[in-house]
Protein backbone atom coordinates (compact mmCIF):
# COMPACT_ATOMS: atom_id res chain seq x y z
CA UNK A 1 0.00 0.00 0.00
CA UNK A 2 2.77 2.62 0.61
CA UNK A 3 4.78 1.87 -2.49
CA UNK A 4 0.81 2.47 -3.74
CA UNK A 5 0.42 5.53 -2.49
CA UNK A 6 3.54 7.03 -3.84
CA UNK A 7 2.11 6.06 -7.66
CA UNK A 8 -1.11 7.93 -6.24
CA UNK A 9 1.01 11.47 -5.69
CA UNK A 10 2.44 11.05 -8.90
CA UNK A 11 -0.44 10.63 -10.54
CA UNK A 12 -2.59 13.37 -8.94
CA UNK A 13 -1.42 16.05 -11.07
CA UNK A 14 -2.32 14.11 -14.36
CA UNK A 15 -6.40 13.90 -15.70
CA UNK A 16 -8.42 12.00 -13.13
CA UNK A 17 -8.29 9.20 -15.34
CA UNK A 18 -4.58 8.26 -14.27
CA UNK A 19 -5.61 8.58 -10.59
CA UNK A 20 -8.12 6.12 -11.23
CA UNK A 21 -6.12 3.86 -13.15
CA UNK A 22 -3.71 3.88 -10.17
CA UNK A 23 -6.07 2.50 -7.96
CA UNK A 24 -7.68 0.22 -10.44
CA UNK A 25 -4.43 -1.27 -11.03
CA UNK A 26 -3.86 -1.96 -6.76
CA UNK A 27 -7.24 -3.17 -6.49
CA UNK A 28 -6.15 -5.95 -9.21
CA UNK A 29 -2.89 -6.28 -7.62
CA UNK A 30 -4.00 -6.95 -3.82
CA UNK A 31 -5.95 -10.87 -4.46
CA UNK A 32 -2.71 -12.11 -5.95
CA UNK A 33 -0.53 -10.84 -2.90
CA UNK A 34 -3.08 -11.75 -0.06
CA UNK A 35 -2.35 -15.33 -1.72
CA UNK A 36 0.54 -15.51 -1.85
CA UNK A 37 1.49 -13.73 1.35
CA UNK A 38 -1.67 -14.94 3.49
CA UNK A 39 -2.87 -17.91 1.92
CA UNK A 40 -6.12 -15.87 1.25
CA UNK A 41 -7.89 -17.03 -2.06
CA UNK A 42 -10.65 -14.65 -3.36
CA UNK A 43 -13.94 -16.09 -5.05
CA UNK A 44 -16.42 -14.34 -6.59
CA UNK A 45 -20.09 -15.15 -7.29
CA UNK A 46 -22.74 -13.67 -9.37
CA UNK A 47 -20.81 -11.41 -11.59
CA UNK A 48 -23.37 -12.26 -14.22
CA UNK A 49 -25.94 -10.34 -11.48
CA UNK A 50 -23.98 -6.85 -12.37
CA UNK A 51 -25.75 -4.62 -15.02
CA UNK A 52 -25.07 -2.58 -17.86
CA UNK A 53 -25.50 1.12 -16.93
CA UNK A 54 -26.47 2.90 -13.82
CA UNK A 55 -27.02 0.92 -10.17
CA UNK A 56 -26.81 1.40 -6.43
CA UNK A 57 -24.32 -1.30 -5.70
CA UNK A 58 -25.49 -2.06 -1.50
CA UNK A 59 -22.58 -4.05 0.08
CA UNK A 60 -22.12 -5.35 3.86
CA UNK A 61 -19.42 -3.81 5.35
CA UNK A 62 -16.97 -5.22 7.59
CA UNK A 63 -13.35 -4.56 6.36
CA UNK A 64 -11.19 -2.69 3.77
CA UNK A 65 -10.87 -5.71 1.47
CA UNK A 66 -14.49 -5.67 0.15
CA UNK A 67 -13.39 -1.85 -0.68
CA UNK A 68 -10.65 -3.09 -2.79
CA UNK A 69 -12.86 -5.92 -4.54
CA UNK A 70 -15.39 -3.59 -5.41
CA UNK A 71 -13.25 -1.46 -6.78
CA UNK A 72 -11.75 -4.13 -8.59
CA UNK A 73 -14.90 -6.27 -10.32
CA UNK A 74 -17.71 -3.08 -10.52
CA UNK A 75 -16.56 -0.15 -13.09
CA UNK A 76 -15.28 2.08 -10.92
CA UNK A 77 -18.55 2.91 -8.68
CA UNK A 78 -18.73 6.51 -7.39
CA UNK A 79 -17.91 5.69 -3.52
CA UNK A 80 -18.46 7.58 -0.30
CA UNK A 81 -15.53 7.47 2.91
CA UNK A 82 -15.66 9.19 6.36
CA UNK A 83 -14.09 12.70 6.13
CA UNK A 84 -11.05 11.89 7.94
CA UNK A 85 -9.85 9.17 5.13
CA UNK A 86 -9.81 12.46 3.31
CA UNK A 87 -7.31 13.73 5.50
CA UNK A 88 -4.72 10.45 4.93
CA UNK A 89 -1.55 11.93 2.61
CA UNK A 90 -1.82 11.06 -1.23
CA UNK A 91 -4.81 8.50 -0.18
CA UNK A 92 -7.22 10.94 1.33
CA UNK A 93 -5.95 13.50 -1.99
CA UNK A 94 -7.06 10.73 -4.25
CA UNK A 95 -10.11 10.42 -2.72
CA UNK A 96 -11.38 13.56 -3.32
CA UNK A 97 -9.52 13.81 -7.21
CA UNK A 98 -12.17 10.89 -7.98
CA UNK A 99 -14.69 12.96 -6.65
CA UNK A 100 -16.03 10.67 -4.17
CA UNK A 101 -18.16 11.86 -1.52
CA UNK A 102 -16.97 13.02 1.83
CA UNK A 103 -19.25 12.12 4.72
CA UNK A 104 -19.39 13.86 7.86
CA UNK A 105 -20.42 11.93 10.96
CA UNK A 106 -23.80 13.29 12.84
CA UNK A 107 -26.14 15.74 11.57
CA UNK A 108 -28.28 12.87 9.77
CA UNK A 109 -30.61 14.96 8.04
CA UNK A 110 -28.22 17.22 6.65
CA UNK A 111 -26.05 14.26 5.51
CA UNK A 112 -28.41 12.48 3.91
CA UNK A 113 -29.70 15.56 1.94
CA UNK A 114 -25.70 16.14 1.27
CA UNK A 115 -25.01 12.26 -0.08
CA UNK A 116 -28.73 12.31 -2.42
CA UNK A 117 -27.44 15.81 -4.02
CA UNK A 118 -23.54 14.67 -4.71
CA UNK A 119 -25.06 11.13 -6.01
CA UNK A 120 -27.33 13.17 -8.35
CA UNK A 121 -24.48 14.85 -9.68
CA UNK A 122 -21.82 12.97 -9.57
CA UNK A 123 -23.65 9.47 -10.98
CA UNK A 124 -23.35 10.70 -14.66
CA UNK A 125 -19.41 10.23 -14.92
CA UNK A 126 -19.83 6.78 -12.79
CA UNK A 127 -22.60 5.04 -13.48
CA UNK A 128 -22.71 3.02 -10.03
CA UNK A 129 -23.34 4.37 -6.89
CA UNK A 130 -22.06 2.16 -4.20
CA UNK A 131 -22.78 2.36 -0.30
CA UNK A 132 -22.84 0.55 2.70
CA UNK A 133 -26.09 -0.11 3.89
CA UNK A 134 -25.02 -0.37 8.09
CA UNK A 135 -23.42 2.53 7.82
CA UNK A 136 -19.90 1.66 9.55
CA UNK A 137 -17.70 -1.50 9.07
CA UNK A 138 -19.67 -4.69 11.11
CA UNK A 139 -18.26 -7.54 12.68
CA UNK A 140 -19.33 -10.89 11.45
CA UNK A 141 -22.02 -12.93 12.86
CA UNK A 142 -23.78 -9.40 13.52
CA UNK A 143 -27.20 -8.02 11.67
CA UNK A 144 -28.24 -4.58 12.04
CA UNK A 145 -30.99 -2.35 10.78
CA UNK A 146 -30.15 -0.40 7.51
CA UNK A 147 -29.39 3.12 7.75
CA UNK A 148 -31.88 6.01 6.31
CA UNK A 149 -29.02 6.88 3.50
CA UNK A 150 -29.87 3.98 0.98
CA UNK A 151 -33.30 4.68 1.04
CA UNK A 152 -33.00 7.83 0.50
CA UNK A 153 -30.99 7.92 -2.36
CA UNK A 154 -32.98 4.40 -3.90
CA UNK A 155 -35.54 6.95 -3.83
CA UNK A 156 -34.28 9.82 -5.23
CA UNK A 157 -32.15 8.03 -8.11
CA UNK A 158 -34.90 5.86 -9.16
CA UNK A 159 -32.54 3.64 -10.06
CA UNK A 160 -32.29 -0.58 -9.68
CA UNK A 161 -30.46 -1.60 -6.65
CA UNK A 162 -27.69 -4.59 -6.29
CA UNK A 163 -27.57 -6.50 -3.13
CA UNK A 164 -23.77 -7.33 -2.51
CA UNK A 165 -22.95 -9.95 0.58
CA UNK A 166 -19.17 -11.13 1.78
CA UNK A 167 -17.64 -12.34 4.40
CA UNK A 168 -14.05 -10.41 4.41
CA UNK A 169 -14.42 -10.03 7.75
CA UNK A 170 -13.06 -13.36 9.29
CA UNK A 171 -9.96 -12.70 7.12
CA UNK A 172 -9.04 -8.95 7.10
CA UNK A 173 -10.76 -8.21 10.52
CA UNK A 174 -11.70 -4.86 11.68
CA UNK A 175 -8.93 -3.13 13.64
CA UNK A 176 -6.12 -6.02 13.64
CA UNK A 177 -3.11 -6.77 11.36
CA UNK A 178 -4.09 -10.13 10.96
CA UNK A 179 -4.74 -11.89 8.20
CA UNK A 180 -5.73 -15.07 8.27
CA UNK A 181 -6.13 -17.73 5.78
CA UNK A 182 -9.06 -19.37 3.92
CA UNK A 183 -11.82 -18.53 1.31
CA UNK A 184 -13.11 -14.83 0.90
CA UNK A 185 -16.13 -15.18 -0.94
CA UNK A 186 -18.23 -11.73 -2.31
CA UNK A 187 -21.30 -12.01 -4.36
CA UNK A 188 -23.59 -9.75 -6.55
CA UNK A 189 -27.15 -10.75 -6.32
CA UNK A 190 -30.04 -10.10 -9.11
CA UNK A 191 -30.79 -6.21 -8.50
CA UNK A 192 -34.10 -5.10 -6.80
CA UNK A 193 -36.11 -3.30 -9.26
CA UNK A 194 -36.28 0.73 -9.24
CA UNK A 195 -39.09 2.79 -7.48
CA UNK A 196 -40.90 0.03 -5.04
CA UNK A 197 -42.33 1.25 -2.00
CA UNK A 198 -40.15 2.27 0.95
CA UNK A 199 -40.95 -0.91 3.31
CA UNK A 200 -40.81 -3.34 0.30
CA UNK A 201 -37.20 -2.27 -0.71
CA UNK A 202 -35.89 -1.89 3.25
CA UNK A 203 -37.68 -5.39 3.08
CA UNK A 204 -36.05 -7.01 0.30
CA UNK A 205 -32.42 -5.42 0.48
CA UNK A 206 -31.86 -6.30 4.05
CA UNK A 207 -33.36 -10.00 3.94
CA UNK A 208 -31.50 -10.58 0.72
CA UNK A 209 -27.97 -9.10 2.04
CA UNK A 210 -27.92 -10.21 5.63
CA UNK A 211 -29.19 -13.84 4.91
CA UNK A 212 -26.67 -14.24 2.04
CA UNK A 213 -23.88 -12.57 4.59
CA UNK A 214 -24.91 -15.48 7.01
CA UNK A 215 -24.57 -17.87 4.56
CA UNK A 216 -21.01 -17.11 3.37
CA UNK A 217 -19.94 -17.09 7.10
CA UNK A 218 -21.48 -20.21 7.94
CA UNK A 219 -19.36 -21.35 4.79
CA UNK A 220 -16.46 -20.24 6.08
CA UNK A 221 -16.36 -22.04 9.54
CA UNK A 222 -17.64 -25.53 7.38
CA UNK A 223 -14.18 -25.02 5.77
CA UNK A 224 -11.54 -27.21 6.42
CA UNK A 225 -9.16 -24.67 7.51
CA UNK A 226 -11.97 -22.24 9.38
CA UNK A 227 -11.10 -18.74 10.40
CA UNK A 228 -11.53 -17.85 14.32
CA UNK A 229 -14.56 -16.98 15.32
CA UNK A 230 -14.84 -13.30 16.65
CA UNK A 231 -17.15 -13.39 19.69
CA UNK A 232 -19.80 -11.35 17.51
CA UNK A 233 -20.10 -14.61 15.76
CA UNK A 234 -19.49 -17.46 17.95
CA UNK A 235 -23.07 -18.34 17.94
CA UNK A 236 -22.88 -18.46 14.57
CA UNK A 237 -19.64 -20.83 14.74
CA UNK A 238 -21.85 -22.59 17.26
CA UNK A 239 -24.59 -23.77 14.91
CA UNK A 240 -22.53 -23.79 11.87
CA UNK A 241 -24.59 -26.80 10.15
CA UNK A 242 -27.71 -25.19 10.40
CA UNK A 243 -29.37 -22.01 7.73
CA UNK A 244 -30.29 -19.01 9.39
CA UNK A 245 -32.43 -16.76 7.33
CA UNK A 246 -33.47 -12.85 7.95
CA UNK A 247 -36.60 -11.90 7.89
CA UNK A 248 -38.68 -8.66 9.12
CA UNK A 249 -35.14 -7.82 10.73
CA UNK A 250 -35.23 -11.27 12.31
CA UNK A 251 -33.07 -14.04 12.21
CA UNK A 252 -34.60 -17.42 12.11
CA UNK A 253 -33.17 -20.89 12.15
CA UNK A 254 -34.35 -23.12 9.61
Amino acid sequence: MFLWLIVCVIALPFPKAMTRYAMVTWAHQVPYLLKWIAGIEIEVRGLENIPEGKVIVACNHQSFLEIILLAKYLKFPLMMFKVSLGRIPAFGWSLYKLRFIPIVRGGRAKTIKFIVQASKSRILDNGQVMIFPEGTRVSPGQVLKLKQGVIAIYEALHLDCMPVAQNAGLFWARNSFYRYPGKVVIEFMPVIQKDLEREDFTEQLHSAMMTKKLALELEAFNAPNPPPAPETAKWLEQDKHKLFTVKNGEVTCE
